[in-house]
């Protein structure tokens, strides 16, 4: 059977808990570890079922976020050295708007351990103002 998760080779224990966690996801998740394990594929994936509510590959969301390419999945990938505080800037105006064709929006950063002191500061501030909100 074709599905978005056959994109994740060998973690059949993780794709089983994301596809339980896709029918009441939670706010944040981090897909952790060494480069090549699929942590990327993993995370379009569950990106992908999160949006359009099926793991059909053929669906056009959910090709689209497979690729990368979908308005409401927005990936943030360092720009040189690190993760900038102006990075994470973007990532607060994204996620404080409301999804273009989706009622959900995803946002996917890459190699966040690599994200400056700064970005670090300027996302949990807001993550706390948000709380006390």
């Amino acid at each position: 059977m074709s599905s978005i998760w056959n994109a994740v080779v060998g973690q059949t224990h993780v794709v089983d808990q994301l596809r339980r966690a896709v029918k009441n996801p939670v706010h944040a998740y981090l897909f952790v570890g060494p480069e090549g394990c699929g942590k990327e594929e993993a995370a379009r994936a569950f990106a992908a079922q999160v949006l359009s509510g099926t793991d059909d590959p053929t669906d056009r969301i959910c090709d689209m976020v497979m690729r990368g390419r979908y308005i409401d999945a927005i990936e943030v990938h360092r720009i040189g050295a690190s993760i900038s505080k102006d990075q994470a800037e973007e990532v607060i105006s994204a996620a404080s708007t409301t999804g273009h064709e989706s009622r959900r929006k995803v946002i996917i950063m890459h190699e966040l351990h690599l994200m400056q002191d700064t970005a670090v500061v300027r996302l949990l501030r807001r993550s706390k103002s948000q709380q006390t909100e």
